[in-house]
């Protein structure tokens, strides 16, 4: 990407297409940091950025059968490369991803996004292409398990439900009772 042209049509070498990131949020990794990450890097280089909820049932035989629709996968927030953020439900679709998105963020599988984009095997295409037949790089943050246990632990007593009940837990109240 060149950071900061709202028509920039940076290419992939490997895939002679315009990269799209897609951040795969795994519950209690780092997600509202990255979110913030990559909502600031989407807005400084007037790039679009969309965050998706209700996707994990999303997968590719879902996709498939419903005509590039995400079932159920509706998008929470979005920024426009011209700087405009907007808030609606839609529903995704393949189309949505391949033609007004350059950071897709949310609780989805991994490969959920290749569907949006047609797999190119002919002898005509050039070998790179055929290889990585479309532009998304996934990107995912791991954490350790026991880490990323007590603090789902911890957020829940803190959740709305249970607002206040967790006041000082620590991670060796939670393990060790």
């Amino acid at each position: 990407w060149k950071c900061g042209d709202k028509h920039d049509n940076s290419i992939d070498p490997l895939t002679n297409q315009k990269p799209i990131f897609v951040f795969v949020h795994i519950y209690k990794t780092a997600g509202s940091t990255l979110r913030s990450f990559f909502f600031n890097v989407a807005a400084i280089c007037k790039k679009s950025w969309m965050l998706l909820i209700s996707c994990t049932e999303v997968n590719l035989r879902s996709i498939q059968t419903d005509k590039g629709n995400w079932k159920n996968c509706k998008v929470k927030g979005e920024l426009i490369r011209d700087g405009t953020s907007v808030s609606h439900k839609t529903t995704v679709s393949n189309s949505i991803v391949r033609e007004r998105i350059d950071i897709l963020l949310g609780h989805l599988r991994i490969g959920t996004a290749d569907d949006a984009f047609p797999t190119l095997t002919n002898s005509t295409v050039p070998i790179q292409q055929q290889l990585y037949p479309h532009p998304l790089r996934y990107i995912l943050v791991l954490r350790n398990p026991m880490d990323r246990f007590v603090s789902g632990i911890i957020f829940q007593l803190c959740s709305k439900t249970n607002k206040g009940l967790a006041g000082n837990v620590t991670q060796e109240d939670v393990v060790h009772p």
